[in-house]
């Protein structure tokens, strides 16, 4: 019995390889592999213009907000993504940010959602006990960075010849 179905394995092994030698129709694997080894396909990612500038904003602050890094840049702090209520709504609620050394006129912007960017570095260099460059740090995830997506990319795979 075990023979028998020892027999039936190998038959059909010996099939399917000869199945996969047909798919190369007569195209030996030595002759395959010249042909294929150095030859690299071409991979091209179309983006527009505007997508691409988003792409290398959102990696320029992934790369400058990291926590070995941090730098300094007006430029991710400025960034589309940035919901400045939202972010000074974390910083008070952390106590990051000390209400009482605020102007009653800072106070009012803290929960406006017309907070910009300028009101936002008044308040922080006023009452916040982290500087700027640490606030947008990814160690603390005041203002994470989002991942990059875009639906209308498109990939070009081109084969040389």
């Amino acid at each position: 019995m075990k023979l028998q179905a020892f027999l039936f394995a190998t038959v059909i092994s010996v099939s399917f390889a000869a199945r996969a030698d047909d798919f190369f129709r007569g195209v030996s694997r030595a002759e395959l592999f010249r042909q294929t080894e150095f030859n690299m396909p071409t991979l091209r990612i179309n983006l527009s213009k505007e997508s691409y500038n988003r792409f290398q904003l959102t990696y320029k602050c992934l790369y400058d907000n990291s926590p070995l890094i941090e730098n300094d840049n007006e430029d991710c702090y400025k960034a589309p993504w940035v919901n400045y209520t939202d972010v000074m709504t974390s910083l008070v609620n952390n106590k990051v940010v000390n209400t009482k050394e605020l102007n009653e006129k800072q106070l009012k912007l803290i929960n406006s959602p017309e907070l910009g960017y300028s009101d936002f570095k008044s308040i922080v260099n006023a009452s916040s006990i982290l500087p700027m460059n640490e606030i947008f740090s990814q160690k603390y995830s005041y203002a994470p960075i989002p991942s990059f997506e875009d639906t209308d990319a498109s990939l070009d795979f081109i084969l040389n010849k």
